[in-house]
């Protein structure tokens, strides 16, 4: 299982999901100290996703694009 810590670092408008360490009991280690795991940005009431490290689990969702609402 994959257990982490992160950080966002940002504005009101756009954000980075920052990954900061692993959590006792994690058993892979695939992300490094300060890798963006995904970048949101509001824009045009929407929200856009960018991934970083992270990958979306759909392969239709690979591209940025939006996948949440607020």
């Amino acid at each position: 299982m994959l257990q982490i810590r992160t950080v966002i670092v940002g504005d009101r408008n756009a954000i980075n999901l920052v990954f900061d360490s692993y959590l006792p009991g994690n058993m892979y280690e695939i992300y490094g100290e300060g890798d963006i795991l995904l970048s949101l940005e509001r824009k045009d009431s929407k929200v856009y996703t960018r991934w970083g490290m992270l990958k979306p689990l759909l392969l239709e969702n690979k591209e940025p694009g939006v996948y949440f609402e607020y």
